[in-house]
C-alpha cells in the first residue's frame, strides 16, 4: 500500500478536539483542531484542507496523537470498475419507497405504466 501522512505539531491537543472530514469524490476534505483551554494551553482554532490528485481514502485505525503530535494517514488506492447488468430473469423492478415511506408520485405513474404493458401483453 502507498501511504500518505499528514503531521501536525499540536501540543495541548487531545483527540476529541481534532475532526478530519474526507471525501474521496471530489479528493479534498479538512482536518480542524480546537483546542480547549487548560492549564498553561491558551485554546485554539485551525483547519488545514486536504487534496490529493488520486485516489485516497482516510484511514482512522491509523490515525494517533500522541505527545503533541498528529498523525493523520491515507492510503492510495486504484478504484474497481464495477458492472452491474439490469435486466437479467424475469424478476421485475420493486417500487421503491422515498423518504416518507410511501413510494412516490413518479415511481406510482412508472409502476402503473409497467403494469399495463404486461397487461397488454398477456
Amino acid at each position: 500500500d502507498d501511504w500518505t501522512v499528514i503531521t501536525v505539531q499540536c501540543p495541548g491537543v487531545k483527540i476529541q478536539d481534532i475532526r478530519v472530514e474526507y471525501c474521496d469524490g471530489p479528493r479534498q476534505g479538512k482536518i480542524q483542531i480546537d483546542r480547549k483551554e487548560a492549564l498553561g494551553v491558551q485554546p485554539l482554532q485551525w483547519e488545514h484542507p486536504i487534496h490529493f490528485d488520486s485516489p485516497h481514502e482516510f484511514v482512522p485505525s491509523e490515525t494517533r496523537c500522541e505527545d503533541g503530535l498528529l498523525l493523520v494517514k491515507f492510503r492510495s488506492f486504484q478504484p474497481q470498475l464495477q458492472v452491474f447488468q439490469m435486466g437479467q430473469g424475469s424478476q421485475p423492478c420493486r417500487m421503491a419507497l422515498d423518504d416518507g415511506g410511501e413510494p412516490s408520485e413518479k415511481r406510482k405513474a412508472m409502476s402503473q405504466a409497467e403494469e399495463g404493458r404486461s397487461s397488454a401483453s398477456s
